[in-house]
This record gives C-alpha cells, structure tokens and sequence, in this order.
C-alpha cells in the first residue's frame, strides 16, 4: 500500500510502503496526465533506483522537494 505524503502543484505525487527493514523508506514519485513519469528512491536519499519520464532538471527538483519533506515520512 502506497502512502501519500506530498502533492505537487502539476499532481507530481511522492508516496512511501512504510519503513523497510534497513530503517530506509521507499520512496515513489508519480506524475500522471499526458506524460506519465515515476521515479524511485530511498530515504535517506542516495541517489534514483529507476527514472521514466523525468529528465534531469525535474529529478534535481523532485530531490529538493523531497529534502524539504522527507521528515513528513520519518515521523
């Protein structure tokens, strides 16, 4: 089950599964519409585990609105 954590304002949405094993948190970006991209991660952040549809600009600003939120998931 995915849990939603923050919405951006194009609907770019970041969600986690919970706290995995190794205390890390999985994230998963999704924009839908016409150009359905997503993307993974992990948090604390150490880099994307799988990128579609996001170039590199929007990764750089899907990065820093996950350091401005994360601590929204690590409560």
């Amino acid at each position: 089950m995915l849990y939603p954590f923050l919405t951006l304002e194009d609907g770019t949405t970041f969600s986690h599964q919970g706290k995995l094993e190794d205390g890390r948190y999985e994230i998963v970006i999704e924009r839908d519409g016409d150009s359905y991209a997503r993307a993974l991660c992990h948090i604390p952040f150490d880099g994307w585990d799988e990128v579609n549809g996001f170039d590199d600009g929007e990764l750089e600003l899907l990065r820093r609105s996950l350091d401005l939120h994360s601590h929204v998931v690590e409560l």
